[in-house]
This record gives structure tokens, C-alpha cells and sequence, in this order.
């Protein structure tokens, strides 16, 4: 179980966002296990179909998503500034980390195992080694995440919305208690139960905590223990599916599996 303490000022700081980089490494990750997202395998299907005809080099910042460990280096991706920032402003924030913020992080996920070779020379050379992982993600990203990003957009303000309602009828404990199924608050404590037995404690960024909801995430809920920027929440978006359903017209060559002999049976409008 991951617990953290949020006080009434953390509470008061926090706030929803959404992010492009986010959704791309979330998305790296995905591909790296394609059958854990039932309602992404649509998206994990075209885009192993995109990359067999065409790898995408990720040299860089693969070893660093995909290690065999629960976390990753969380300055990958930042806290949003804002509620939804543009993805060259994201990689702009990503290639000024600092030196030493780089190292602390890689220290806390790769200090108990060997690193690797992507992780030893990024402490050794962290600007030009950043500016080569924010190279990688942007060419993933604009390939087989841009493509989609109006839809994915969509479900995530939608979601955001939807959680301000919650938020005006219930508080903040119904809006808590509402995100995923693990996720409980109570007397200002936030658990999240995980198949290890252990107790694990967040150690709080500034400010509260940035609540986001993802598409590519779906169906889990996560934190990271420890942060250089504002500590993040990630619960799976609702409607998440719908993105890869939508009409390709819309969306420029989404996967819509099955569309025609779905309609077919239940009529459009049920369908969609």
C-alpha cells in the first residue's frame, strides 16, 4: 500500500491537469506490455503496425521507461505547469532539469541494480543526453500520439470537467474516493492499495498535488514516492475507450475495430 498525508494547505494547493509528454511515455510504456490495456489494445494494435513498417529509435529514453522496476526517472515527465501545456513547452521543461535533480532521481530507481548504459551516461552528460531524450519523445510523439491527441484532448477535458462537478456536490472526499477503486482518503491521508504487502510513504512536492487523468494510463492509478516538481496523481480518464471507437474521419486514421458490424447490429448511435 502507498499512503501519503495531505494536509489542508496540500489540498488547497492541488489541482487537475493533463499532459502530451504524460500520454507519450505512458504510451511507450503500453507497448512494452500490450496485453495490460484492454481499452488501449485498438491503439497498441496500429501502432505496432506503424512501427513494423518503420521502427521509431528510442535508444535513449527506452532503457530508462522499460528497466524490470515499478518506477522510472520522474523528470521525464513533469508536474503541468498548467492545466493543459503544450508538448514543446513539456520538452522545453524537460531539457532544463537540472544536473543534479537528473542524478537523484536515477540514484532512487536504479540505486539497488546495474544500470543501465542510457542511465550511466546520462548522469555523466545530463544536458546534451536530455536533449537527445526530448529529440526521442518528440518524434514518438508526433508519429503515433498527435495523430489522436484532439480525441484523447476531448476525453481528458471532459473527465476534468466532470470531476468538477463531483467536486461542487460531494467535496473532496467523494471526488477522491470516485477516481479508481484503490484509492481511498481518509482523516487526510490518501492510501493506494498494491499487490505488495509493504507500506510505502510519498514524500510530498511543493504545493499539493496535480491530479491527472490519462488515457494511456488506463486501468491503474499511481504516484511517485518521491518528485523534483509538484507530486502527481494519475487515475485512468473516463470514456477512455471511446477515443479509438470515434469516426476515422474525426480523427485522422484512428482504429475503430469492428465499427461497421457493430452498427450493423445495435444501430449508430448505440454503436458510437
Amino acid at each position: 500500500m502507498i499512503r501519503f498525508e495531505i494536509g489542508v494547505a496540500d489540498l488547497a494547493a492541488s489541482r487537475f491537469a493533463f499532459s502530451p509528454l504524460d500520454e507519450t511515455v505512458m504510451a511507450i510504456r503500453l507497448l512494452a506490455e500490450p496485453g495490460k490495456s484492454a481499452v488501449n489494445a485498438p491503439w497498441v494494435r496500429w501502432a505496432q503496425a506503424e512501427l513494423a513498417s518503420r521502427p521509431q529509435p528510442l535508444g535513449r529514453v527506452w532503457p530508462l521507461l522499460i528497466n524490470g522496476l515499478p518506477y522510472y526517472p520522474e523528470f521525464l515527465i513533469p508536474a503541468p505547469a498548467v492545466h493543459c501545456p503544450a508538448f514543446d513547452t513539456e520538452l522545453d521543461r524537460l531539457r532544463a532539469t537540472p544536473a543534479e535533480s537528473v542524478r537523484a532521481s536515477l540514484g532512487r530507481v536504479f540505486g539497488g541494480v546495474t544500470w543501465p548504459a542510457s542511465a550511466v551516461e546520462l548522469a555523466a552528460r545530463p544536458a546534451p543526453c536530455l536533449a537527445e531524450i526530448a529529440a526521442e519523445l518528440a518524434g514518438f510523439h508526433d508519429r503515433l500520439i498527435a495523430p489522436h491527441w484532439q480525441r484523447m484532448r476531448a476525453v481528458l477535458d471532459a473527465d476534468v470537467a466532470y470531476r468538477g462537478g463531483q467536486l461542487a456536490d460531494g467535496g473532496a472526499r467523494a471526488l477522491l474516493h470516485d477516481l479508481h477503486s484503490d484509492l481511498r482518503w481518509d482523516e487526510g491521508v490518501l492510501t493506494i492499495s498494491e499487490p505488495d504487502p509493504e507500506f510505502h510513504d510519498v514524500v510530498l512536492g511543493p504545493d499539493g498535488v496535480v491530479i491527472m487523468p490519462s488515457v494511456f494510463g488506463w486501468p491503474d492509478v499511481s504516484v511517485r514516492k518521491q518528485t523534483s516538481t509538484q507530486t502527481t496523481l494519475h487515475y485512468p480518464a473516463r470514456g477512455a475507450a471511446t477515443v479509438w471507437y470515434a469516426d476515422n474521419a474525426a480523427g485522422g486514421g484512428a482504429p475503430e475495430p469492428g465499427g461497421a458490424a457493430t452498427a450493423e447490429l445495435l444501430g449508430t448511435v448505440r454503436a458510437r
